[in-house]
């Protein structure tokens, strides 16, 4: 943290400073402007840095916090499942002669977020060589 203040502090002149919600962020003058949002699906493995790197969560947990507001967003072991930014639960794997990944989702998915998360599943099994299956937990 001390690096990282020391880093704005020393950069100071060049960043803008951007409040959200009463939090504070700071953009480089390369930062673009927001354009046409793609839509995405990511398994991210435990302490991926996506999750563990930060120690207020709140902007990547919105939609799991108003599913679930008395759950500690904190508390989110394991796996994360990702959708467009956002934690929406949980996943593991078995592997065999194919990948098999359950879901614990928290927070109901459309259609559409259900398709990016077959899509990350099959993805995974593309890397590993394997055919991915994908189960509701």
């Amino acid at each position: 943290m001390a690096d990282a203040k020391r880093g704005v502090a020393i950069a100071g002149p060049s960043l803008r400073r951007v409040e959200i919600e009463g939090r504070p962020y700071w953009q480089g003058p390369a930062a673009r402007r927001p354009g046409r949002a793609v839509r995405t699906a990511h398994l991210l493995p435990n302490y991926d840095e996506f999750v563990v790197g930060f120690r207020d969560r709140t902007a990547v947990a919105e939609q799991l916090l108003a599913a679930r507001p008395r759950q500690k967003v904190d508390g989110l072991i394991g796996h994360v499942v990702v959708v467009d930014g956002q934690i929406v639960g949980g996943w593991r794997r078995t592997l065999a002669e194919t990948l098999d990944v359950e879901l614990r989702l928290l927070v109901p998915l459309s259609a559409r977020e259900q398709q990016l998360v077959r899509r990350a599943t099959e993805r995974f099994g593309r890397y590993l060589g394997l055919p991915a299956r994908l189960h509701r937990g």
